[in-house]
């Protein structure tokens, strides 16, 4: 991703986490779980599939490099065709380079999740069987990447929903 966030400001967010670890090591890969508890991420209930899309290493760790790209990405500078291809990864729960019907079923419980309340199973299905009749062009049950760009060029909020402002 290309870099457009302000580093310094970066760099103290990336330094705040843990600031002893990270003044005595400059290649400190810092644990997603800590990551998390930043006031930026912990209400987002994406947060764990998007800090580890972005560890480079995939080892729930965020070097800061790693934490650049994140808030690059997240930056309202990104174009909304890197914003759309890093959502689908993690959106892509089972890793597979596709949105199944289990990843749409994923997705939607944890936008729909509030206070031990969730939907119905036959209110999933039908949200699901929705996304698919308006998105799956190919109708083999599945969104690919291409098809999921095409859904969400629609949706005039996704953009400022794939954002993050430190």
């Amino acid at each position: 991703p290309g870099r457009s966030f302000g580093t310094t400001r970066a760099f103290k967010r990336f330094k705040a986490i843990s600031p002893d670890q990270v003044n005595s090591d400059k290649e400190i890969r810092l644990p997603v779980r800590d990551v998390e508890i930043l006031p930026e991420f912990s209400s987002n209930p994406f947060r764990d599939r998007l800090l580890r899309t972005f560890s480079s290493l995939k080892d729930d760790r965020l070097s800061f490099e790693d934490f650049l790209d994140l808030l690059s990405v997240l930056s309202e500078a990104a174009p909304i065709d890197v914003k759309m291809e890093y959502a689908f990864q993690v959106f892509d729960f089972n890793d597979d380079g596709e949105l199944c019907e289990e990843d749409l079923a994923e997705l939607i419980h944890r936008l729909t999740w509030l206070h031990d309340k969730k939907l119905e199973a036959q209110e999933v299905q039908l949200l699901i069987e929705n996304v698919l009749r308006e998105a799956d062009l190919d109708q083999n049950g599945r969104l690919s990447l291409l098809e999921f760009q095409h859904c969400m060029r629609k949706n005039p909020d996704f953009e400022s929903c794939f954002r993050l402002r430190l």
